[in-house]
């Protein structure tokens, strides 16, 4: 990764896993002020495995068909 990382007001992560070690690297290597971490999940209570995110990350669960929803009040 270079040194010279540029600096944005947010991101926005989407998948459709919380890896543990994907969730750490974008923690700690991409300089915003709001990170968020999408994660698609079949139903909500596989939204409770996204509690141990780092915490510089906000974490929100979006159940599939539910998409508009979801985000409606993601912070950008």
């Amino acid at each position: 990764m270079s040194e010279d990382i540029p600096n944005v007001s947010s991101i926005t992560y989407i998948s459709s896993s919380a890896d543990p070690k994907s969730m750490s690297c974008l923690a700690a290597n991409v300089n915003a002020a709001i990170k968020n971490a999408v994660i698609v999940v079949k139903s909500l209570e596989q939204s409770a495995n996204l509690q141990n995110m780092p915490e510089q990350l906000r974490a929100i669960p979006v159940v599939i068909g539910r998409i508009s929803a979801s985000i409606k009040d993601i912070e950008i």
